[in-house]
């Protein structure tokens, strides 16, 4: 190390520190944009497939109406034969059993007139499911989006915060060894960009483990860098 700067470095190293926490905690929040991103999308995807399933639903109740109608139409229409063939019959026997023929067929009608009305209320109600769905299903891609340009607006900006740290750090770091320099972004590296580490009551700071009494001596002199035995992050005195 540069005797010029002996029992210097801590200080160096602590302004670093300042900014590689900020640099990581920024690269952390810039990595999980896309995540967030990808999680508004999946569960925007899971409203619209809601949507989509009371879409389909309300469509084969659609379908079972006209079918119910086409049954209608052909028992009305059988009921209009009849009573055509009403006029044509020259006995009573043959009219009395047309007639209980299209009494019949006039009760299958009415049973199939009340499951129209039943499924039209049906149809309505479903459609009010469908139309809320839609309109809330709207408002939230309005929200989506927005959410989604914070979090890109966010991501670019702090990805331009790293950049203008980095520039910092590497202005303060030139003021040490490089042999220090190494051994320290090493270690922030390896530790979420916490390299340094306070002697507190004869304990880490960050592990809170027991720092010897001859380590503790080391670090307060100050004169080169000394390690955790337990995290192995650098000690300085808090």
């Amino acid at each position: 190390m540069d005797t010029s700067f002996k029992g210097a470095f801590i200080a160096v190293l602590k302004q670093a520190q300042v900014l590689d926490k900020e640099i990581y905690d920024l690269n952390a929040l810039v990595e999980s944009v896309p995540r967030e991103i990808k999680a508004l999308n999946d569960e925007f995807n899971e409203q619209k497939a809601t949507l989509d399933r009371l879409s389909q639903e309300l469509r084969a109740i659609q379908l079972r109406q006209k079918e119910l109608d086409n049954d209608l139409k052909t028992r009305e229409g059988n009921i209009s034969k009849l009573d055509a063939q009403c006029a044509q019959v020259k006995t009573n026997k043959e009219y009395a059993a047309l007639q209980q023929e299209i009494k019949s067929f006039k009760a299958d009608v009415s049973m199939v007139e009340e499951k129209i009305i039943l499924i039209f209320d049906e149809i309505d109600a479903h459609q009010a499911k469908v139309n809320i769905e839609k309109e809330r299903l709207k408002k939230e891609e309005i929200e989506v989006t927005k959410r989604k340009k914070e979090l890109e607006d966010t991501k670019v900006a702090s990805a331009q915060r790293v950049k203008d740290l980095v520039n910092q750090r590497t202005e303060i770091l030139r003021q040490i060894d490089r042999e220090v320099v190494a051994q320290y972004e090493n270690i922030v590296k390896h530790k979420q960009g916490l390299a340094l580490s306070p002697v507190q009551d004869e304990n880490c700071g960050v592990c809170q483990m027991t720092i010897r009494p001859q380590v503790q001596n080391e670090v307060k002199l100050g004169d080169r860098m000394v390690f955790c035995e337990s995290c192995g992050r650098i000690l300085y005195s808090a």
